[in-house]
C-alpha cells in the first residue's frame, strides 16, 4: 500500500482513495497533518490550500531544488484558483481536469525583510534549533526508561530535588523541553519502587490535558491511575475514589491533579489524611508562575495552595514534606512572590538553567488603521504553516477573530477563552493534539498544559500587556526544538489595551481596603484554629448601592486577588484546615467551599489606612515599575532597536537578594529584526548550572559515623598487587556497606561505575547518584564515596586538601586509592601515611565490618 508523497501523489490521480494513504510516525509532520485532514474528509477548500501549501513549501525548502509541485485535482472538495492564489500557491491548468500547484515564498511588503529573508522559510524547513547535550544518568532513571538526562540543567534540577531537606522549598527554573517533569515525577516513582506503604508525592498541574499526559507518563511503574480528574461518569468516580484510597494508606506513589480538585474536592481530605499519617512526602506546583497572575487566565485556587501546604505542614508528624515549584519563566517579581507564600520551615533555594528559546524568529509590523491589521493578519492566517496559534487579549476580539476566519473558509479552528467552559476545552485540547485542528483563536487562557510539539506558528493580534505574557504565548510555537514564527501585528489602540490592562492588574488601595473591610466584617471563626478566621470572598464589596449587587465571579475573583495582595505584602497570611469529617480510606470526605479562605492576621494595623500606606502601596509601586520596565522592552522588541535575546534576558535575568542566588540567562535568538539588519544568524549559547542549593548533609549510620571520627573523611585503600577484577569485586561489597549507612554519592571511573550497577541492585531502587567525575560546585553534597583513580593529581590535590580543612563543612566521604599513591606534591612518601584523616586497608575494612 503507497505511504507518505507516493501514498499522496497516488490519491491525487485517483489511483487509490484517500483511506488507502499510510503515513508512518517517521514522515514528515505537515505530509501527516494534510493526510489526516483527507482522512477525516473534514476540510475545506481554504484549509485544503494551506496545508497543501505548507507541503509544497516545505518540500522546495529541504530539497534546496526546483520548486516543488503536485498535481492536483481540479474540482470539489479542492481549491478553486482563486483560493489557490489566495493562499501563496500557483495554479497552472493541466490536461485531464488538473493543476499544477506549486507554494510561492511569501514576502510580504508590509513586513520589514531585512536581509531579504521570508519570514516563514525557516519553520516551513523546520530547522532544528535546541541543541540539548544528554547526560550520563543516575542508575534509578532505569525505573522510568531513561538512561540519561536531557541536558545539564534536568540534572541538576532532579539532583536538587532528591537532596532537598525535610521542609525545603525549592524553585526550578528551567527552559521548556528541558525535562522540569521528571522534577516532579521521580520523588513519587522512587517511593512506589519497592511496593510497600511508601507515601505519595502530589503534583498540582493547570490543565486535565496534563494531568493525563504526567500520569501517563508513569503509570507503566506504578501499576495504577495516577491522574485525578473531574468527570460524570462511574469509570471516572469509581478510579478517583481508589486514588483516594492509595493516597490514605500510602500506596499511590504520585498523583496528578489541579488546583481546584486540590483545596475543594474529596482529595482535599484525602490529603490531608496522608499527611496526618507522615505519608506526605513533596507538593509539586507545576507552572507556578499562575500563582503570581492575574487577568484573564487568573486561577484563585493556584493562590490558594499557599494556605492548603500551611494547613498539612501543621498536620504533618515527624519530617515535614518538601515543596517544589516548577516554571520555565521565573521573573524577579515572580520569585519574590513565590518566596513570601511558600517559604519555611525549612529553607528556600533555588535552581536554575535559564536560557531563552532558540526557536521563534520574531517580526513586528505596525499598522496605522484597524482595517489594514486585519487585512494583514488574513494574509498571514493564509501563508504561515500549520499548526497555527492566533493570540488576541480580549475575548470579544478572540470570537471576532474566530468568527472572521470561519467566514473565511476556515473550519478546522477553534476559539478558547477564558469563557469557555472545561468541557469545551478539553474538548479542543484533544482535537488540538489528534491533528483535527489547524488553528486555534485564544485569550491567554490557552497555553499552559497545551504541550502540542509541532506548532509552527505564533501571531498576535494585540500587544500584549506584559512582554512575559508575549513570550509564555510565543512558547507555544517550536516546542519540538524546530524553527518557528512569532508575528505580532498592531495598531496604536492596541499600546493603550495593553497600558491599561497593565494598571488594572493591581487593585487600588481605596478598592482593596474595602473590599477587605466587608470580608473582615462578615468574617466567622476557623473551626479549630483559634487564631485564624473565614472570610467569604462571594462577599458584596461595599454597602452602598453601587457595590450591594456586585456579587459575580469577577467579583469573588477581584476579592482572591485582593487577599493575594495582603499576603504578599506581609499583613496577612492564608490557612486551611483538614475537613471535618471523613471516614475510612475512601471518605467520605466533605468538599471545602470553594468562596471561603481561612485567613491570619499578621499586622494588627490591616484595616487603618496608614498601614496599607506602608506595607502594601511599596509592592504596588513596585509592581507598576516592574510594568512600565516589561512594557518598555516590549516598545524595544517591536522597534527591533536591539536583538531580542538581549530585551528577554533583561527581563528574566534575576539579582541576588538575600532570598535567592542571581540567576543569569542564556541568550538564544531564532531571528529578529535587529539581527537581521545586521547579518547575525540564528544562535543559542549554553545554559548555565547552578551552584548545590543545599548545605552538606550528614545523616550517616552509626559505624561510619565511628570510622569517620571527629572529621568528615576516611581513606580506604586497595592492594595494587591485587587484579582489577578482584578490587572491583571488593569495592563493589564496600559500595553496598556504603548504602546501607546512608552513602548516596559515588564517584568512579565509568567502567567501575558499569560494573557496580550490574552488581549492586539496590542502586535503581534508591536516591542514589554517581559521577565518572567530580565537580565540586555542582556536586550533591551528601554522603559519598570517591574512587580515586591512578594519575589525577588535581583530584587527589582537592581530596588532601578537603582532608586537612575541618573549618568548612562537608558530607562524610570515604576515598578510596591506591596503597602506592604518592602525593602529587611530595613523590618521596605514600598519601596513605600523610592524609589528615583516619585510613584503613580495603582488607582490614571488610574484616572490621564483617563484609
Amino acid at each position: 500500500m503507497p505511504s507518505g508523497m507516493e501514498g499522496l501523489r497516488a490519491a491525487l490521480a485517483g489511483e487509490i482513495d484517500v483511506e488507502g494513504i499510510e503515513v508512518s510516525p517517521y514522515e514528515d509532520k505537515c505530509l501527516t497533518r494534510l493526510v489526516s485532514a483527507l482522512h477525516s474528509r473534514t476540510a475545506s477548500p481554504a484549509d485544503l490550500a494551506a496545508l497543501t501549501r505548507h507541503v509544497l513549501r516545505h518540500e522546495s525548502e529541504c530539497r534546496g531544488g526546483p520548486p516543488f509541485f503536485l498535481r492536483m485535482p481540479d474540482c470539489t472538495p479542492w481549491p478553486d484558483r482563486d483560493t489557490w492564489e489566495a493562499h501563496g500557491v500557483s495554479a497552472r491548468s493541466l490536461a485531464g481536469g488538473y493543476v499544477k500547484a506549486e507554494g510561492r515564498p511569501w514576502y510580504p511588503d508590509w513586513l520589514r525583510l531585512a536581509g531579504g529573508r521570508s519570514p516563514e522559510a525557516e519553520s516551513f524547513r523546520e530547522d532544528h534549533r535546541r541543541h540539548l547535550e544528554p547526560q550520563a544518568g543516575d542508575p534509578f532513571l532505569t525505573l522510568l526508561g531513561r538512561e540519561t538526562y536531557l541536558c545539564r540543567g534536568q540534572k541538576d534540577a532532579v539532583r536538587s530535588v532528591l537532596t532537598a531537606p525535610a521542609g525545603a522549598t525549592l524553585m526550578v527554573n528551567l527552559p521548556t523541553g528541558h525535562g522540569k517533569s521528571l522534577c516532579s515525577q521521580v520523588v513519587g516513582v522512587l517511593s512506589s519502587s519497592n511496593g510497600q506503604a511508601a507515601g505519595v508525592t502530589i503534583v498540582v498541574v493547570p490543565t486535565v490535558a496534563l494531568c493525563i499526559d504526567q500520569a501517563d507518563a508513569v503509570q507503566a511503574v506504578l501499576g495504577h491511575e495516577a491522574a485525578y480528574h473531574g468527570g460524570s461518569s462511574d469509570e471516572t468516580h469509581m478510579r478517583n475514589r481508589e486514588i483516594r484510597a492509595r493516597i490514605v494508606n500510602g500506596t499511590q506513589g504520585i498523583v496528578f491533579t489541579s488546583p481546584e480538585s486540590l483545596v475543594e474536592g474529596p482529595l482535599h481530605g484525602a490529603v490531608y489524611e496522608a499527611a496526618r499519617r507522615g505519608l506526605l512526602r513533596l507538593l509539586v506546583i507545576d507552572e507556578a508562575h499562575i500563582v503570581s497572575q492575574w487577568g484573564d487566565g487568573f486561577r484563585p485556587a493556584f493562590q490558594e495552595l499557599s494556605g492548603l501546604r500551611r494547613g498539612l505542614l501543621r498536620e504533618s508528624p515527624g519530617k515535614p514534606f518538601r515543596t517544589l515549584l516548577l516554571s520555565a519563566t521565573l521573573t524577579q517579581a515572580c520569585i519574590e512572590t513565590l518566596a513570601a507564600l511558600f517559604s519555611g520551615p525549612g529553607q528556600l533555594a533555588m535552581v536554575s538553567a535559564a536560557q531563552l528559546r532558540p526557536e521563534p524568529s520574531y517580526w513586528a509590523a505596525y499598522c496605522h488603521a484597524r482595517a489594514d491589521k486585519e487585512e494583514c493578519i488574513l494574509e498571514a492566517v493564509r501563508h504561515l504553516p500549520r499548526p497555527l496559534i492566533l493570540y488576541t487579549t480580549k475575548v470579544e476580539d478572540a470570537n471576532a477573530w474566530y468568527r472572521r476566519l470561519f467566514d473565511a473558509g476556515y473550519r478546522r479552528l477553534a476559539v478558547v477563552t477564558g469563557k469557555t467552559d472545561t468541557a469545551a476545552r478539553e474538548a479542543i485540547v484533544r482535537q488540538w493534539a489528534n491533528r483535527e485542528l489547524d488553528i486555534v483563536v485564544a485569550t491567554s487562557a490557552f497555553g499552559l498544559g497545551v504541550d502540542q510539539p509541532d506548532v509552527r506558528a505564533v501571531v498576535h493580534a494585540c500587544i500584549p500587556e506584559t512582554l512575559d505574557r508575549l513570550y509564555q504565548e510565543v512558547g507555544r510555537g517550536g516546542r519540538d526544538g524546530c524553527a518557528s514564527v512569532s508575528l505580532v501585528i498592531y495598531t496604536q489602540e492596541d499600546w493603550k489595551i495593553a497600558g491599561s490592562l497593565g494598571r488594572k492588574r493591581l487593585i487600588s488601595l481605596d478598592k482593596g481596603m474595602r473590599r477587605w473591610d466587608r470580608m473582615f466584617r462578615t468574617k466567622s471563626p476557623g473551626r479549630a484554629l483559634e487564631d485564624a478566621f473565614e472570610v467569604r470572598l462571594d462577599t458584596a464589596p461595599g454597602m452602598d448601592e453601587r457595590y450591594i449587587d456586585m456579587v459575580n465571579e469577577t467579583s469573588t475573583e477581584w476579592s482572591a486577588h485582593t487577599l493575594t495582595l495582603m499576603c504578599r505584602s506581609g499583613l496577612l497570611e492564608l490557612d486551611d484546615e483538614a475537613p471535618s469529617a471523613c471516614a475510612g480510606e475512601e471518605g467520605p470526605f466533605e468538599p471545602r467551599d470553594p468562596n471561603s479562605r481561612l485567613v491570619r492576621v499578621l499586622d494588627q494595623g490591616h484595616l487603618r489606612r496608614e498601614r496599607w500606606e506602608e506595607r502594601v502601596e511599596p509592592y504596588r509601586v513596585r509592581a507598576r515599575i516592574a510594568q512600565a520596565r516589561m512594557m518598555r522592552l516590549m516598545d524595544d522588541f517591536v522597534a527591533g532597536s536591539r536583538c531580542i535575546a538581549n530585551i528577554l534576558a533583561e527581563a528574566y535575568s534575576v539579582e541576588g537578594n538575600g532570598v535567592v542566588e542571581a540567576v543569569p540567562v542564556a541568550r538564544a535568538c531564532g531571528g529578529c529584526e535587529h539581527c537581521r539588519k545586521h547579518g547575525t544568524e540564528p544562535y543559542a549559547l549554553p545554559a548555565p548550572r547552578s551552584a548545590v542549593p543545599w548545605g552538606p548533609q550528614a545523616n550517616v549510620g552509626d559505624r561510619l559515623r565511628a570510622l569517620i571520627g571527629a572529621g568528615h573523611m576516611l581513606g580506604v585503600t586497595y592492594s595494587t598487587h591485587s587484579s582489577s577484577v578482584e578490587v572491583v569485586r571488593e569495592f563493589c561489597k564496600l559500595v553496598s556497606w556504603g548504602m546501607a549507612q546512608g552513602v548516596a554519592y559515588l564517584v568512579a571511573p565509568r567502567e567501575i561505575l558499569n560494573v557496580v550497577a550490574e552488581r549492586v541492585s539496590r542502586l535503581r531502587e534508591a536516591a542514589f547518584f554517581w559521577d565518572d567525575a567530580y565537580e565540586e560546585r555542582t556536586a550533591p553534597s551528601i554522603p559519598s564515596i570517591v574512587f580515586q583513580a591512578d594519575g589525577e593529581a588535581a583530584g587527589l590535590r582537592h581530596w588532601l586538601r578537603a582532608a586537612r580543612n575541618h573549618s568548612t563543612p562537608r558530607p562524610p566521604t570515604i576515598l578510596v586509592f591506591a596503597d602506592t599513591v604518592a602525593d602529587p606534591d611530595r613523590p618521596d612518601r605514600l598519601v596513605k601515611d600523610i592524609i589528615a584523616c583516619p585510613c584503613v586497608s580495603l582488607t582490614e575494612f571488610k574484616a572490621r565490618e564483617n563484609i
